[in-house]
């Protein structure tokens, strides 16, 4: 498993976030790329969200390729590059061996693309501001192509590899620039590719980026393209570096060629969408049921007539289809058709199914796209969702348990040697619904977290911003025994139990409350941040901490509820209900006080809803009990121990059991 450390340079600048302006504009949202058959999903239980594809895609015919083995002055016969910067033109590049070369990036691989070998082109302004004790500068600069002549393409594709890195903001500062009229104007399309926004994060190596120009491109004489850091962003990134190499322009090889890009189980633009869900936070009939959604894409050259957007709703097997959902038939427009230049890239569509889960377990949402013509790719045509409901317990997430590939860490403090920064992960939550109450996180720490490193988990409400939050409900705990190394959820309960209210916004997460001598790690789903629903605790360009959005990855820190039923359990004969020690390794010790006489049982079950013991413990008689369950046999990990009093009211709560 890769680890990642949370690297942040002296220049981060301290982003104060308003809750009304955490949701991402269509334009900045990054998309997965994926193709899966319902047997792959229904095996893997993957989110639907695949990681991102660097299948290079059939070309047409190549009018121009270039691949820097000439340096600035060309590999093509179109004729020489040129550059233009901030820098006297001297941030712009032929790479050396030691490229990237600054002193933030200096230890970082070079470009990996197909003919790196024989040369490839570098904005390193990383090195350009190095070295940072003698002041930096904000930096901007162009990289112009030759002018080509397009005329006689119908349609126009670039093709590029890159890998980069970029300070201070999530927003992408990467572009690709047109201009049909000797540079008077330029028609400006995003840069950086699949890759999802976020400030000091490197891009895949390479990232095989594909952009379709066609609309300002096609048929067009004296076509000149650019390529641009900074240059639609003001200030904020003078840190550190783009790599460019394999550039190549040819006409688009589809005609009809439609695609689902992403499948939701939410409005990922305007709010978040969730993975796993409490069954009491299903949105009701009442309400339109679930919202579907779908980011599709017209990859081909012409325009799709009659074009339908189908949503199915399955079961936990896949074999039967519990609602169906149809969008009405509408005109798609190709790149070289659009009505407006950029065009969308992708376009989405919402619907409100009406569908209501009948209860827990997993089910599936697929979508598919079509038209009234023959598709030349049918197999991505089609894209399946995963998505899971909870009850007993009740646990919110955005994560995909199945597809944990990645450790995020904390950064080594640069001022006290052999301690580590503070840090902490968190994700978003809102609730459509009431009934339910906050009573402790799940979460999957990393292999290199350390023994006792202390930390908070909680439940924050926004009201004003990230950093004013106000802290709900939580407990302290430490790093203890096999929490590191069982790979299992460990459940952090709360020291008092608060109901979330409608409406409201929440991030639930774990932080460090000062520098620690012991890691403190979390295990994560990378390229899987496509709502936003990410935070992480870290240094500002202030040097003081702050929670930031925009990630490239989503922590296994889940939320967990308890089953508001309107009553209290003091109401119900039950107070002190306290399950210890948890973690458990040997004996879990049930303790409750009863303010009555009651016949009471127990039973304890996995995560899976499978009864592990069960057993009737008689009548007993008001006041505080105790009696104590052996589990030095069990499996480690999570289960929930039940106490049931006179055969009708359940009282549920988690314990992790740990070797």
């Amino acid at each position: 498993m890769k680890k990642i450390s949370i690297l942040f340079s002296t220049l981060v600048l301290a982003v104060v976030l308003h809750a009304q302006t955490l949701q991402k504009p269509a334009s900045e949202v990054p998309f997965a790329i994926g193709n899966v058959t319902m047997d792959q999903v229904i095996s893997s239980r993957q989110a639907g969200q695949e990681q991102l594809s660097k299948t290079r895609p059939a070309r047409g015919d190549q009018f121009f390729c270039e691949d820097f083995s000439n340096g600035f002055d060309g590999n093509n016969p179109y004729g020489p590059w040129t550059i233009e910067d901030s820098g006297d033109n001297s941030i712009w590049m032929m790479a050396t061996a030691n490229s990237p070369a600054g002193e933030f990036s200096s230890n970082l691989d070079p470009l990996e693309s197909p003919t790196a070998d024989n040369g490839w082109v570098i904005f390193d302004c990383d090195l350009y501001n190095t070295p940072i004790s003698d002041g930096f500068e904000d930096v901007t600069g162009w990289l112009y192509a030759p002018v080509l002549d397009c005329s006689a393409l119908n349609s126009v594709i670039v093709e590029y590899y890159q890998y980069f890195r970029y300070c201070c903001f999530s927003v992408s500062p990467l572009t690709l620039e047109i201009s049909t009229d000797g540079g008077n104007n330029w028609t400006v399309f995003p840069g950086h590719g699949d890759f999802v926004q976020s400030t000091n994060t490197l891009s895949a190596n390479p990232l095989l980026t594909v952009v379709d120009i066609s609309c300002v491109a096609s048929g067009e004489e004296e076509v000149q393209l650019r390529w641009g850091f900074n240059s639609a962003v003001a200030t904020g990134y003078s840190h550190y570096f783009w790599g460019l190499d394999d550039i190549c322009v040819y006409e688009n090889p589809a005609v009809n060629d439609l695609e689902i890009v992403q499948v939701m189980n939410g409005d990922i633009f305007d709010i978040w969408e969730y993975r796993v869900t409490p069954i009491e936070q299903a949105i009701a009939e009442a309400d339109s049921g679930m919202v579907a959604g779908a980011i599709f894409r017209n990859n081909g050259s012409a325009t799709q007539e009659s074009t339908v957007v189908t949503w199915e709703i399955l079961d936990s097997d896949g074999s039967t289809v519990l609602a169906t959902i149809e969008s009405d038939p509408f005109e798609y427009n190709s790149s070289p058709d659009a009505l407006t230049c950029p065009n969308n890239l992708r376009d989405t569509l919402y619907v409100n199914t009406g569908w209501v889960p009948d209860g827990v377990g997993n089910y599936f949402v697929r979508a598919t796209i079509s038209s009234e013509n023959a598709d030349e790719t049918e197999e991505n045509n089609t894209l399946v969702h995963d998505i899971v409901y909870t009850d007993s317990p009740s646990v919110y997430g955005h994560d995909d348990e199945n597809a944990l590939d990645i450790e995020i860490g904390p950064r080594e403090s640069e001022d006290n040697q052999g301690f580590f920064d503070q840090t902490g992960y968190a994700c978003f939550y809102t609730f459509p619904n009431a009934a339910s109450e906050a009573f402790g996180l799940s979460v999957q720490f990393g292999p290199s977290s350390e023994e006792p490193c202390e930390f908070v988990a909680g439940v924050f409400q926004v009201t004003d911003n990230l950093d004013n939050a106000e802290f709900i409900t939580g407990g302290t705990f430490q790093v203890a025994d096999g929490w590191a190394t069982s790979g299992d959820p460990i459940f952090l309960p709360f020291d008092g139990e608060e109901e979330m209210l409608v409406g409201e916004l929440y991030y639930a997460g774990i932080l460090t409350e000062d520098e620690t001598e012991e890691e403190l790690t979390v295990l994560a789903q990378a390229n899987s941040d496509n709502d936003n629903s990410t935070l992480v605790f870290q240094i500002g360009g202030d040097q003081l901490m702050h929670w930031f959005t925009s990630q490239t990855w989503t922590p296994a820190v889940r939320l967990v509820l308890d089953n508001f039923v309107g009553v209290s359990e003091i109401e119900m004969g039950l107070d002190n209900f306290l399950i210890s020690p948890n973690p458990a390794s040997a004996m879990a010790n049930f303790n409750f006080t009863l303010g009555e006489n009651k016949v009471v049982a127990y039973e304890v079950r996995d995560m899976n809803g499978r009864l592990v013991t069960f057993a009737n413990m008689g009548r007993y008689t008001a006041g505080t009990h105790q009696f104590s369950v052996d589990v030095s046999s069990w499996a480690a990990g999570q289960y929930t121990f039940s106490l049931v009093l006179d055969a009708e009211v359940r009282f549920s709560r988690q314990v992790s059991v740990v070797k």
